[in-house]
């Protein structure tokens, strides 16, 4: 069922758009559960509404006259990791979740790995202001981007940044280290992975992976769609022109906002090899 009713309040601008984002990320999504609209903010450019599905949280930007322009997966998120969609309440999960506003409310991101720079996020750059850590996380907290500047650590929720080290409303990059999360397999029970991108600078539609992938088809990103890839601190990944981890290939160990400068090409993954401290 799509519905448009809110989870969350907000002041419905463009019923058109939001209309159109719902029936995309049903596409998209491929499951039957319910989806709702649960932010919409409006400028002269575009729509941009914010989706639940089932938990896992879809953003979409669609034009005044109702064509979506872009859809994608918000960054870390997989299923309802353990939260309830009203993400303001605490998880004992290994995921972490931001908040623009205090006290855990305003537009919030679910993560689950190092984010070098939170320009390239829902919360934005010098936006964050309440933090939700779960049990056996550590989150460290950074003025500048890439890790640097001032920072602080967190084992615990914090609803009020103001009074921290680092501020409020000025944190630019994050690490997420969790003991116990998503990791297993291949990625060698850490829950940091790598967040692929199918435009160029950390745009467009996008996933974070734990693990070997030996066929991109059926990822959302597909196959032979790859063109740039964040890898954090402590992971590098194997990227590979061919499945099952065979033809040309290329080892990354930073981010890469551009894959149509390495070895492997760009729209040319066909599976990858993750691998993390």
């Amino acid at each position: 069922m799509l519905t448009v009713s809110p989870m969350e309040s907000f002041a419905a601008s463009n019923p058109q758009a939001e209309r159109a984002c719902l029936n995309a990320v049903h596409r998209e999504y491929d499951r039957n559960v319910d989806l709702y609209v649960v932010n919409s903010s409006f400028s002269q450019a575009a729509t941009e509404v914010i989706v639940d599905a089932d938990g896992d949280r879809w953003r979409c930007l669609s034009s005044s006259d109702g064509r979506v322009e872009e859809v994608s997966r918000m960054s870390g998120s997989h299923g309802n990791s353990g939260w309830n969609s009203d993400y303001s309440r605490p998880s004992h999960d290994g995921v972490v979740v931001l908040f623009r506003d205090y006290d855990y409310k305003g537009r919030s991101e679910v993560v689950s790995g190092d984010i070098a720079d939170m320009r390239h996020t829902e919360i934005r750059n010098d936006s964050l202001s309440s933090i939700r850590v779960p049990n056996n996380c550590e989150v460290t907290l950074y003025r500048d981007t890439n890790f640097r500047g001032r920072s602080m650590e967190l084992t615990h929720d914090q609803s009020n940044l103001g009074g921290t080290r680092v501020g409020n409303d000025s944190v630019s990059s994050i690490e997420v280290d969790c003991r116990r999360g998503h990791g297993g397999g291949h990625g060698g029970g850490n829950n940091r992975g790598v967040t692929l991108y199918r435009d160029y600078d950390y745009r467009g539609r996008s996933e974070t992976f734990y693990n070997d992938v030996p066929v991109m088809k059926g990822t959302t990103i597909g196959n032979d769609e790859l063109s740039s890839i964040q890898v954090p601190r402590g992971c590098h990944v194997t990227l590979y022109a061919d499945t099952e981890y065979r033809g040309r290939s290329v080892e990354l160990y930073e981010n890469e906002p551009e894959l149509g400068r390495t070895r492997v090409g760009n729209d040319s993954v066909s599976s990858f090899r993750v691998r993390c401290r």
